[in-house]
C-alpha cells in the first residue's frame, strides 16, 4: 500500500509540474498511475490533499538534505552550495506555473512553501552566514537579515516569474545562486571558490 502511495504521489508531481495544476484532474493521476480513481481516493480524499502532499514530500525531501550540511559539509561555502542544489532540485515540480496556481487557487498549500522559506531557509542562511564570518571567508560587514531578505526576494520573484523556456528557470536561479555566493565572499572566501568545484548532496 505504501508504494501505490509512493506512486501516485511521483505521478502527480510530475504531471502538476508538467502540465500545471488546473490542467490535471485526479482522474488523469489515477490513469496514469494504472489505477481506479476509488482507489487514489483511499490515499488522497481531495485533489487539494493530493497537491498538499505533493509539496510537503518535496519540502521533506530538502529538510532531510539540509539536516545533514551542518555534520558533512566541511566548511561553510561547500555548505551553502548544498543548499543551492536542494534548492534548484525543487524546480522539477516548483515550475512558476505550479507556483502561481498554488497561490491562486490553493492558498493553503501555497502558505506551506511559504513557511518553508521563512522557517527553514531565512534561518539556514543566517546560521551560514555566522559560519562564513567565523571561518574568515565572508565578509564580516554582511547583514544576515538583509542578505536574505535579497536572496529570497530574487528567489521568489525568479521562481514565481514568466518564463518562455522551462530550462530558463533552472538557469536563472543558478545565476541568481552564483550571483549571491559571490556577494558574500571576501578576498580568502573567492580564492577558495578557485580551488574547488561546487559540491552539492541534492543534484
Amino acid at each position: 500500500m505504501k508504494n501505490v502511495k509512493s506512486s501516485i504521489l511521483r505521478t502527480a508531481s510530475s504531471l502538476f509540474a508538467r502540465q500545471g495544476i488546473r490542467n490535471v484532474s485526479t482522474n488523469a493521476v489515477a490513469k496514469e498511475c494504472g489505477i481506479s480513481k476509488k482507489t487514489l481516493y483511499l490515499f488522497f480524499e481531495s485533489k487539494e490533499i493530493l497537491l498538499q502532499e505533493v509539496v510537503d514530500s518535496q519540502i521533506a525531501r530538502v529538510n532531510q538534505f539540509m539536516s545533514m550540511f551542518n555534520g558533512i559539509s566541511p566548511d561553510a561555502i561547500t555548505e551553502l552550495n548544498n543548499f543551492f542544489g536542494c534548492i534548484e532540485s525543487l524546480l522539477d515540480v516548483f515550475t512558476p506555473q505550479f507556483l502561481n496556481e498554488t497561490a491562486k487557487i490553493y492558498p493553503a498549500v501555497h502558505s506551506r512553501i511559504n513557511g518553508f522559506r521563512d522557517e527553514v531557509v531565512v534561518p539556514f542562511i543566517h546560521q551560514n552566514i555566522g559560519r562564513g564570518m567565523a571561518e574568515e571567508t565572508y565578509r564580516t560587514d554582511l547583514s544576515k537579515e538583509d542578505a536574505s531578505d535579497l536572496y529570497c526576494w530574487q528567489l521568489q520573484h525568479a521562481m514565481e516569474g514568466h518564463v518562455d523556456h522551462p530550462g530558463m528557470i533552472n538557469q536563472l536561479v543558478s545565476n541568481i545562486n552564483n550571483a549571491f555566493l559571490h556577494s558574500i565572499v571576501n578576498s580568502r572566501g573567492k580564492k577558495l571558490l578557485l580551488t574547488k568545484p561546487a559540491e552539492t548532496l541534492a543534484s
